[in-house]
């Protein structure tokens, strides 16, 4: 029997073994969670009293990944992919960029574990990057777009952190991930006219199927295309997570029939404020018999408090959004559980507004994957699919685009207010939404005030007299 090594120290039985080679000073561990396979694991550290402690904390550490069924040492790529989506899972919500998760883990699954999955993560080259992305141009029959490149390159990096921290990679390893790829174009934007037709023609497809779901569904899609093209917001999850308690309603009476603030309904309000309660008419406005002289007129602003790609932020309805909200309310609150678009509101419901009856709960992902499904076929069907002008296909973004190009041109709306409204800078604006032809901006620079400033009759101050022509004769 060999003799026991001073520089091995057995802290569990054939279990966890502390050493130290002959070439450091710092000492190792060695252990076991299944009692077939040893593995090894620096401890980073030279004290003997320091490096047990630690020994202990690494052994705890690899029994809890196995109890997670998850790798507990491997350099290979596939193992430590596992890794990084379970640290992702673990911080859902808590960790900045973490509504990304599921695409990072996409293309994971997608990209990069079929194509790096057996190799080591030590072992991945420059070379071996640019094979990587010429198969995933094979694989997906056309080059990336550099968006796409980009968030591969960030979940790649994700994985590398990963191994860096583990001690499977030095940062010397870690090969330059350059983001190339085709630069994103505008999408393809509908005409007013083609707008007309979409809302013209929408009720009739509705009902023009004979799938009790689908007819459930191309209602929402009805209802989601509304608020799309009166508020320009962005499509997917900014309309798609939203929940009645996001929903802020504010009515002002513009006309018709005279009314009086319900001065113990504000009391109960939090904010006071007569313009987010109900109003009760007065007697003036009805007459002998009591019928109402005059419908009362509202200017109706929905405020939806929306999370997406750049963060909060709120969307500006009007009449047509409140009034699709109102026969959601009406579809999908019914028999026992009628209710009112001002109660779910106040009541702060957190039942999704876009959906369903059937499905007020379900992921939005789920919703937004058949609601292109289904757009997809409505325009195909009423040759909208297609823009004639760039040949590509029109997409929800296309709604967005519409507005915003139609606020520009039509209403001159300020580009600093369209900002705000549609979560984008100015700069984005100007470069993707902004397609101004001289033509459409003739009325705005025509610019009245400023030619009459100019070319009106105007009392000039003596101080701009000619010198010349007040020298005497």
């Amino acid at each position: 029997m060999p003799a026991k090594i001073e520089s091995t120290h057995q802290l569990i039985k054939k279990k966890l073994v502390v050493y130290r080679r002959p070439d450091s000073d710092a000492w190792q561990c060695r252990y076991t969670v299944d009692g077939k396979k040893w593995h090894c694991k620096t401890t980073g550290l030279t004290e003997l009293e320091e490096a047990i402690p630690k020994a202990h904390e690494i052994l705890i550490a690899a029994r809890l990944l196995k109890e997670r069924n998850l790798p507990v040492v491997s350099k290979k790529v596939s193992d430590i992919a596992k890794l990084t989506i379970q640290k992702m899972d673990d911080n859902v919500g808590y960790e900045a960029g973490s509504d990304s998760f599921p695409q990072y883990k996409r293309i994971i699954n997608d990209f990069i574990v079929p194509f790096f999955g057996k190799k080591h993560i030590d072992s991945i080259t420059p070379k071996m990057m640019g094979e990587f992305d010429k198969w995933r141009t094979k694989k997906l029959g056309k080059p990336l777009a550099y968006s796409s490149v980009r968030k591969h390159n960030v979940t790649l990096n994700r994985i590398f952190q990963e191994a860096l921290e583990r001690g499977y990679v030095h940062k010397t390893q870690i090969p330059y991930l350059e983001t190339k790829g085709v630069k994103s174009k505008n999408y393809p934007t509908f005409e007013v006219v083609e707008i007309n037709a979409i809302l013209a023609h929408m009720p009739a497809w509705i009902i023009n199927t004979k799938h009790k779901k689908s007819f459930w569904r191309r209602h929402v899609v009805h209802d989601y295309v509304r608020v799309l093209i009166e508020t320009g917001a962005r499509p997917g999850k900014e309309l798609l997570n939203l929940k009645w308690k996001n929903i802020r309603i504010k009515k002002i009476q513009t006309g018709g029939m005279v009314t009086v603030p319900d001065v113990e309904a504000m009391q109960e309000s939090k904010t006071g404020d007569p313009e987010f309660v109900d109003l009760e008419p007065i007697d003036s406005n009805y007459d002998s018999e009591g019928n109402c002289l005059s419908e009362p007129k509202w200017d109706v602003t929905v405020y939806m408090d929306v999370y997406g790609k750049t963060k909060d932020r709120t969307v500006n309805g009007f009449a047509v959004t409140y009034k699709v909200l109102n026969e959601i309310v009406k579809r999908n609150y019914t028999g026992d559980n009628a209710t009112t678009l001002e109660a779910l509101t106040q009541n702060k419901s957190d039942d999704f507004v876009f959906r369903s009856y059937w499905n007020m709960h379900d992921d939005y992902r789920e919703a937004c994957e058949c609601f292109n499904h289904m757009f997809d076929g409505f325009l195909e069907d009423h040759n909208l699919l297609i823009d004639p002008k760039t040949g590509r296909k029109r997409v929800f973004y296309s709604i967005r685009s519409a507005f915003t190009t139609a606020a520009l041109n039509l209403d001159a709306v300020p580009i600093r207010d369209l900002s705000k409204q549609l979560g984008n800078s100015v700069v984005m604006i100007q470069k993707h939404y902004d397609r101004a032809t001289g033509e459409a901006i003739t009325k705005n620079v025509k610019a009245s005030n400023t030619h009459n400033a100019f070319f009106g009759d105007a009392k000039i101050p003596e101080i701009y007299q000619s010198k010349k022509a007040k020298q005497p004769a």
